[in-house]
């Protein structure tokens, strides 16, 4: 099984043309910022994030365009989870079908891709890169992550406290007082937690930031979505929708 971050492949011109860069397991006991630096300097120097031209346009991009009007793009990341393996025929596909902005990659055991998506919103930004991965046969988004992950370091020196105390909430009161347990990593020795589930045990009565928000809407459309089995249920859960 690949570690959380374990490898990168990444695109840098048209089709066929890749290369690959192992981030260590010592990236795993720092700062996802870290990480994320790392890759910002790599793409910059592949320009992952300039669209090739094309000359037809794939068939999400034109139903984006016909239904939205032009307004402030801003840059939106996000991992997309995904259901199917991803070789090299499927990676010339993905870049086909729009997601040059997207580097493949592993995350906590699965296939993904680690999207910079210019868009309205971050829903918009989702939206449209979920169809045009699915453009593609054999490949399915099962999840969305795009919560900030942080370790136990990451923990101490955001709140002020020390890493014996951040140490304490999870080794003793996890049980007694419900702090949160980790989103990966949990059986090794460098897990990782959702910021926002942290966030939320120290100010229970805080307001969920938009973005978590944003991201839990896409992940339960998806869950929904998988488990339709008729087009019955479609009509249900759509006027379960519009009852709201």
């Amino acid at each position: 099984m690949v570690n959380n971050w374990a490898c990168y492949v990444w695109r840098c011109g048209g089709r066929g043309t890749t290369r690959a860069l192992t981030i260590w397991p010592s990236y795993m006991s720092g700062s996802p910022a870290a990480l994320t630096a790392v890759t910002n300097r790599i793409r910059s120097g592949c320009g992952l994030h300039q669209r090739a031209p094309t000359t037809t346009p794939n068939r999400s991009d034109a139903i984006f365009a016909a239904t939205h009007e032009p307004s402030t793009m801003n840059t939106h990341t996000f991992i997309l989870i995904l259901d199917g393996s991803i070789d090299e025929a499927v990676s010339d596909l993905l870049f086909e079908a729009g997601l040059d902005d997207a580097a493949v990659t592993a995350f906590d055991g699965h296939p993904a891709l680690d999207v910079d998506r210019e868009a309205a919103t971050l829903l918009e930004a989702i939206a449209l890169a979920v169809a045009q991965v699915e453009s593609i046969d054999g490949v399915q988004v099962v999840r969305v992550e795009g919560e900030e992950l942080v370790s136990q370091a990451d923990i101490a020196d955001r709140t002020g406290r020390s890493r014996q105390a951040v140490n304490h909430w999870v080794k003793r009161d996890a049980d007694s007082s419900g702090f949160p347990e980790p989103a990966y990593g949990a059986s090794t020795r460098s897990p990782l937690w959702r910021w926002a589930d942290v966030q939320a045990w120290l100010e229970p009565d805080s307001r969920p930031d938009d973005r978590g928000r944003i991201i839990a809407l896409a992940n339960a459309t998806l869950l929904a979505r998988h488990n339709l089995h008729d087009d019955d249920e479609r009509r249900l859960v759509g006027t379960l929708l519009a009852a709201g």
